[in-house]
C-alpha cells in the first residue's frame, strides 16, 4: 500500500512541477512575443467582468487599460475603447454607435487605425468648420454575438443617445454562446488555457469539416443560433425604427479562411437578404477582401496565429462604412 501512495505521490509531483514549468515558460514566451490564445486568457482577466445582467455573458471593465497582442486597449467609463462621452449630449454631436465583437473592438490594431477611429476623422474633416462634431462610439465585446449585442443596445442606449446604430456581424455570431461562467484555472494559467485552445482546434480539424461549411449549416433555418440572431436583428431594427435611428449592418467575411470557396459568396448573399427583408441595409465587405487578399490572406492578420484584419482589413471596413454615409448622410 505505501508504495502505491508512493507512486501515486511521485506523479501528481511530476504533474505539479511539469504543470508549473509550463506556467513560467509560457508567461515568458508570451513576455517576448504575443501569442493569440495566451493574449485571449489575459483579455478575459484584466478587461472583462462577470455582470449582474442575466442576459449577458461578460462585459468589460470600466476605465481600464490592457496591453494585448502588443496594442494598448483602453476602456471608458461605458467599457468602450476610446475617450468618455460628454454628458449631457452636446447638440452639435451626431453619435454613431458601433456594435460588435472583437473584430470591432479592433484585436490587434491601434486605435488609430481601427475602422472605427478612420471614420470618426474623416466625418470631422469633411465638416471640420461646419459645426458638426461627431463621435464614433466602439462598443465591440469579444465573444458577443448579436442577441447579446443587442442587450448592450438596450442597456446603454438611452446614456449614448445614437443618431446612427452600426452592428458588425461576422458569420460566427450565429453561434450560441454559453451564458455560464468560465473555468477559473482556464482564466488564470496561461499554460493550461494555451493547453485547451490547442486541443480544441485539433478536435475540429479532425472532423474533417471545412469552415465554410461550418459556416453555411450554421446559418441554416431551423438552427437555434440563426434563429436567434434572426429574432435579435428584427428587434434591435423594430427599436432603431421606433425611435427614427438608421441601422446598418457591415458583413466583415473570415479571414482566417479568405479563400475563393464558393459557399462563401452564397453564405453572404443568404445573410445579406435575410437582414434586408428586415429593412435593415446592409453593405458587404467580402468583395473587397477577397479582391485584395484572396491570394495570401496572412498579409490581412494581425499575426501568424491570429487571423483577426490588422490595419490593412480596418481600412477596407473603414472605405466600405465612409462610403456608405457619404452617400446617406445622416
Amino acid at each position: 500500500m505505501k508504495k502505491i501512495w508512493g507512486s501515486l505521490g511521485m506523479v501528481l509531483l511530476c504533474i505539479v512541477i511539469i504543470l508549473f514549468s509550463g506556467e513560467v515558460l509560457m508567461r515568458g514566451i508570451s513576455f517576448v512575443k504575443p501569442i493569440y490564445s495566451v493574449e485571449m486568457t489575459k483579455y478575459a482577466t484584466r478587461l472583462q467582468i462577470c455582470p449582474p445582467e442575466p442576459d449577458v455573458p461578460h462585459a468589460h471593465k470600466p476605465n481600464v487599460t490592457a496591453k494585448l497582442m502588443g496594442v494598448e486597449i483602453a476602456l471608458n467609463g461605458l467599457g468602450h475603447r476610446g475617450p468618455d462621452l460628454v454628458n449631457p449630449k452636446p447638440e452639435n454631436e451626431k453619435r454613431l454607435f458601433v456594435l460588435g465583437s472583437s473584430i470591432t473592438l479592433g484585436w490587434g490594431v491601434p486605435y488609430k487605425h481601427i475602422f472605427t477611429t478612420v471614420v470618426e476623422d474623416r466625418l470631422n474633416r469633411d465638416d471640420k468648420g461646419k459645426g458638426t462634431h461627431y463621435r464614433v462610439i466602439n462598443a465591440g465585446i469579444a465573444n458577443y454575438n448579436t442577441p447579446y449585442e443587442l442587450a448592450l443596445y438596450k442597456r446603454q442606449g438611452p446614456d449614448v443617445r445614437p443618431d446612427f446604430v452600426l452592428l458588425n456581424y461576422f458569420i460566427n455570431d450565429a453561434e450560441i454562446i454559453p451564458m455560464g461562467k468560465d473555468s477559473l484555472i482556464l482564466r488564470h494559467s496561461l499554460f493550461i488555457a494555451f493547453i485547451y485552445q490547442k486541443l480544441k482546434s485539433f478536435s475540429s480539424n479532425i472532423k474533417g469539416r471545412s469552415l465554410s461549411k461550418y459556416y453555411t449549416e450554421l446559418h441554416e433555418d431551423g438552427q437555434p443560433g440563426w434563429e436567434q440572431t434572426k429574432l435579435a436583428m428584427k428587434e434591435l431594427s423594430d427599436l432603431c425604427q421606433e425611435n427614427g435611428i438608421p441601422l446598418l449592418v457591415m458583413l466583415t467575411p473570415n479571414t482566417h479562411n479568405l479563400s475563393k470557396d464558393e459557399l462563401y459568396p452564397k453564405l453572404y448573399e443568404k445573410i445579406l437578404v435575410k437582414f434586408e427583408e428586415m429593412r435593415v441595409p446592409v453593405i458587404n465587405t467580402y468583395p473587397q477582401f477577397i479582391s485584395q487578399f484572396g491570394d495570401d490572406q496572412s498579409k490581412v492578420w494581425v499575426a501568424p496565429d491570429d487571423p483577426h484584419p490588422n490595419t490593412k482589413g480596418h481600412k477596407i471596413m473603414a472605405d466600405a462604412f465612409y462610403g456608405y454615409l457619404k452617400a446617406n448622410p445622416l
